[in-house]
């Protein structure tokens, strides 16, 4: 979470002070690893309970309940006033909230936002997800279409999510300009030397270097496209910066 995140946030922005939202925040590793790096504040949206009190009590266990609000709420409904937070991370949530909710939650980080957006979602026009299926254009056919298809390849997948364009985000260039080449990242340099780190996801794995086709990919799209590169990579990972 320090290297993906909350390393970026401290290159553009004074974190002691900072107020930042982790939605959805799981169990809170994002937030607290803020907070553990200095921050100022964290706003914890979660929906799922049981995830909602583990934030609590980790929070608890660090003595850092007095840094922390808990709210239990969908993202498209948090409560709270415009341009209330510094920082809005939303890290591989978008794709969950279904399709009748992506505009209203894009339009709640807009709304709620004054400095800085971290977004990390999967991104429909590339041809595989790994975050779904990883059959090839299994995610651009309609949902109900997709098990049959799936079945040609042997493969079965219930949990069918919808993916986000970039489209669905350029509501935030009015207010906010997209700063990062390579997926959250500066630039290619940094993003290979954050490499080894260790990743919560799937268990919790060491991931000790970056896959060659992976950083063939990356090093190609931000060395042709610049910062307009999330348009076309897997992922929709950006890092979107308040106009001066």
């Amino acid at each position: 979470m320090k290297a993906l995140y909350v390393n970026q946030m401290m290159l553009h922005i004074d974190i002691s002070s900072a107020v930042l939202c982790d939605c959805a925040a799981g169990y809170g590793w994002l937030g607290l690893t803020f907070l553990l790096c200095g921050g100022g504040k964290v706003v914890f949206v979660e929906p799922v309970t049981m995830k909602l009190n583990a934030i609590r009590s980790f929070a608890d266990i660090l003595g850092l309940s007095d840094k922390c609000e808990f709210y239990h709420q969908y993202m498209q409904d948090i409560p709270l006033t415009d341009k209330s937070i510094d920082i809005f991370a939303s890290i591989e949530t978008l794709e969950h909230v279904g399709s009748d909710n992506v505009k209203a939650c894009i339009n709640t980080i807009n709304r709620l936002t004054k400095k800085m957006i971290i977004i990390t979602t999967p991104n429909r026009i590339f041809p595989v997800v790994s975050h779904d299926s990883v059959v090839p254009f299994a995610h651009w056919l309609p949902i109900r279409w997709r098990d049959t298809y799936l079945r040609i390849f042997k493969r079965e997948y219930k949990a069918h999510n919808h993916f986000l364009t970039p489209s669905d985000l350029s509501v935030f260039q009015k207010r906010f300009n997209q700063i990062s080449k390579v997926l959250t990242f500066k630039n290619i340099e940094d993003w290979k030397n954050h490499y080894p780190f260790y990743s919560p996801y799937s268990g919790g794995m060491w991931k000790k270097k970056p896959h060659p086709a992976l950083f063939a990919l990356l090093w190609l799209t931000s060395t042709v496209f610049g910062k307009k590169a999330y348009l076309i990579n897997p992922n929709l990972a950006s890092v979107w910066l308040r106009k001066e």
